[in-house]
């Protein structure tokens, strides 16, 4: 994460981390950085899963994944754009008929989401890159 404050504008590193405890959910973070007599104040929020999918080097990490029946699972794009390669990435499952919209790459990654209802093995894969495949079983909850 950085935070910008100023001109010049320094940059402040930090992190964010969420114990196991604490429930899926939308948290908003207030931010503030003073230096000398200029203070500036960021928010932001920060969504907390059970189930996170990153898209990443052309390959989902992790490649298999198993949730119970109404699991929701979230895919995040953490690619840099680069090269030939803009980096988008999408999810298709096709015996689900589910086609994702296009992910984008960091720094204005998005994040797509399936919510399992039915038991079984799903198989899925990004169509803009051959050979970026994965697994999500679904058991009975």
């Amino acid at each position: 994460m950085k935070l910008t404050i100023g001109s010049p504008t320094p940059t402040v590193l930090f992190s964010l981390a969420a114990g196991q405890t604490v429930a899926p959910g939308a948290y908003i973070v207030k931010v503030a950085g003073t230096s000398g007599s200029l203070t500036e104040n960021l928010s932001f929020t920060v969504t907390v899963v059970n189930y996170l999918v990153i898209a990443k080097g052309n390959a989902f990490s992790p490649s298999t994944l198993t949730v119970t029946t109404g699991s929701k699972v979230y895919w995040l794009n953490l690619d840099s754009p680069g090269g030939q390669d803009p980096e988008v990435h999408n999810v298709i499952i096709t015996s689900l008929n589910f086609h994702s919209s296009d992910i984008s790459p960091i720094p204005n990654s998005g994040s797509v989401s399936y919510t399992f209802s039915t038991a079984g093995t799903y198989s899925y894969f990004c169509a803009y890159h051959a050979g970026m495949k994965a697994t999500v079983t679904v058991t009975a909850g």
